[in-house]
């Protein structure tokens, strides 16, 4: 890379790319071991940052990679793979909770959970800050 050209900032895009052709796949061969479409892995090393963390996880397996290191380059997109910072250990554990399900009707259930539990923060915290509303 030049000094002219702009740093890359999607670190998923150069972490997928650079995992893919470290191993000798075509992205057709990673497709096709992830699960996903051809034009996903085309997006993706384009630079597209739509993705899901199931997927993440996912093609962490397939290539054989720390799930923690694929979540960092998705969801991490700093300047120069800058990385947000730790997640609180509740958090964590949720993840780590969410990944150990492989029943897809348990991972539903799991996330209508965590979606009650973040509606529930939300209007506790709208109460908290601007006080109960009156009917």
């Amino acid at each position: 890379m030049s000094d002219s050209e702009p740093v890359p900032r999607n670190t998923w895009a150069n972490f997928i790319r650079s995992a893919r052709q470290s191993r000798g796949w075509s992205i057709e061969e990673l497709a096709k071991r992830a699960d996903v479409s051809r034009m996903t892995i085309i997006r993706w090393e384009g630079g597209a940052t739509r993705f899901r963390p199931d997927t993440i996880q996912r093609v962490a397996a397939v290539l054989e990679v720390p799930q923690s290191d694929a979540m960092r380059a998705a969801f991490g997109d700093g300047p120069q793979g800058e990385l947000p910072p730790p997640l609180p250990r509740e958090i964590s554990r949720l993840i780590d909770a969410y990944t150990a399900i492989t029943d897809p009707a348990e991972r539903a259930e799991f996330l209508q959970r965590v979606a009650w539990v973040t509606e529930w923060a939300t209007l506790r915290h709208r109460v908290r800050d601007t006080g109960p509303t009156k009917d």
